[in-house]
């Protein structure tokens, strides 16, 4: 059998067995240090995935997360979460082969969910299908990716595909219910160019939810069902016992991206990335909306190495833009005879816009105190501008600055390490601008007519809240056996301020091969 087909067979195995190789202590420390250290979005990039580590990891273990809001929270969010993971990841290389992979199972739970039946609602914008009633949602989540990098003397190839599969629902009348589904592939190349590697990508994604609603209760009970188009205003109103509501929506989405990094992580690095999204929904036989999305992410940065010091100085740009068509159609007489009827496109409007300009800088300093001990943390700075409108007479925006600081330590033992990291950020809220926002139209019912109180404005409040965050994180690794470790970490954060009280916690257990 030739060689390079061998290795492909047995990286394949080792993904679904999990096969095992050894993992040393000191390396698992250093992979736990790169993590943060890394300048991660070079490895969008396939072709370049055998910079990430230099050492082989597999890991198997699970999480269980938790937060809770105690004053205001997103209504479209809810205000306490519970959630559990299993998780498998690997990463391989072998000579001129590089693969990696992660699979994991998800479930959890949402409380105090309103105004929103819909998941991976940012890929939608504001077109969302709401009900006043609200209550918990649950959720199960797979996920599944793999990819293989195949590197020369001076160019590398490398491809990538994933697949997630959600599946969302309430227990409580009105019932929504949602299936979906992302399928993405992302080939890659990369050239040595000196002392640099020069990468390009490109990614398509398919994207598809199904959303069904239905109210299984008796005549005296009755709920309405909003279509929202941005900024508290709605469409359709639907309602009724034992009524039921089913809409789609559909995207496809390409991205391309550049990279420019040094071989030996010293030196200038730079990446671009650009992506572009087009989601339509689909009811009743009409396009209704269409929400268009661009996204450009721009990072500059400089590394140098010492003998026990290491520099890293980034700056990064991210600018998104969305835009929100709107349609309205009428009913025509197709058939007479057989009274048959269809939609006719009557207009299509630009209705809806958003724009958000995020800038980062940051810095990352490590060094060696001994063999043993090594001290590092990062430091940024950000700022970020936020415009939002519908239907050019009402719109939100404001502007936040913020700032953040991340020292940690990591202590090499005989067969252990610990790793402790303390954390403050500020963020601060200026410009701040709500106007236009509507009180209720359509339907008098009085559910309705209070969307401003319950929806918009509270979002509002919680959005635009100064607030600091505290955070610290723990994480120890011990050999248990031979070539295998165990790894135990808890993270722990808390925001406060005059209008938020947000605390979550995070429990990790894992086993090294």
């Amino acid at each position: 059998m030739p060689k390079n087909i061998a290795y492909i067979i047995r990286a394949i195995l080792g993904i679904v067995c999990i096969s095992i190789q050894g993992q040393q202590v000191k390396d698992l420390a250093y992979v736990s240090f790169w993590n943060k250290a890394m300048d991660s979005t070079q490895f969008a990039n396939p072709a370049l995935m055998d910079g990430l580590h230099q050492v082989n990891v597999k890991t198997m273990g699970g999480s269980y997360y938790y937060n809770e809001d105690g004053k205001l929270y997103n209504v479209q969010k809810g205000n306490k979460t519970n959630k559990y993971r299993l998780a498998i990841h690997s990463y391989t290389k072998k000579e001129s082969f590089t693969f990696y992979s992660e699979v994991y199972y998800q479930n959890g739970s949402k409380d105090n969910v309103t105004w929103n039946n819909i998941n991976y609602s940012g890929r939608i914008g504001p077109y969302l299908i709401a009900d006043s009633t609200g209550g918990t949602s649950y959720h199960e989540e797979y996920f599944f990716k793999g990819g293989i990098e195949r590197k020369y003397d001076i160019f590398s190839w490398g491809i990538e595909g994933s697949y997630l599969a959600r599946i969302h629902y309430r227990k409580n009348d009105p019932r929504p219910k949602t299936n979906t589904s992302i399928i993405s592939i992302k080939p890659g190349v990369s050239f040595r160019v000196k002392k640099y590697r020069l990468g390009l990508h490109v990614g398509v994604d398919r994207y598809e939810q199904n959303l069904n609603m239905r109210i299984y209760g008796g005549d005296n009970e009755k709920d309405y069902f909003y279509f929202l188009e941005g900024l508290g205003f709605y469409d359709k109103v639907f309602s009724g016992t034992n009524a039921y509501l089913e809409t789609d929506y559909s995207s496809n989405a390409i991205e391309a991206g550049v990279q420019f990094v040094p071989v030996k992580k010293e030196g200038l690095f730079y990446t671009l990335k650009w992506l572009n999204s087009n989601t339509e929904q689909y009811f009743a036989h009409t396009y209704p909306s269409i929400y268009k999305q661009h996204f450009l992410i721009g990072k500059l940065g400089w590394t140098k190495q010492y003998e026990n010091l290491f520099l890293q100085f980034d700056g990064l740009a991210h600018f998104t833009n969305g835009v929100g068509t709107e349609r309205v159609y009428e009913s025509i007489i197709v058939n007479e005879e057989t009274d048959t009827s269809d939609k006719r496109l009557l207009t299509e409007s630009d209705n809806y816009s958003l724009n958000r300009l995020n800038l980062h800088l940051s810095a990352f300093l490590s060094s060696n105190i001994s063999d043993q001990i090594m001290v590092f943390g990062r430091a940024h700075i950000e700022k970020q501008k936020f415009k939002e409108e519908y239907l050019s007479s009402s719109e939100m925006r404001w502007q936040r600055t913020g700032w953040k600081v991340q020292p940690s330590i990591q202590v090499l033992f005989g067969h252990s390490y610990l790793e402790c990291s303390l954390g403050y950020a500020s963020y601060l809220f200026g410009n701040k601008e709500i106007i236009g926002i509507p009180d209720g139209q359509g339907n008098s019912d009085i559910r309705q007519s209070t969307i401003k109180e319950s929806l918009i404005l509270p979002n509002w409040k919680y959005k635009t809240a100064d607030y600091s965050n505290y955070f610290i994180s723990i994480k120890y690794t011990t050999n248990i056996a031979e070539k295998k470790a165990l790894n135990l970490s808890a993270e722990y954060s808390n925001q406060n301020s005059d209008l938020i009280q947000f605390n979550s916690c995070q429990l990790n257990v894992g086993i090294n091969f």
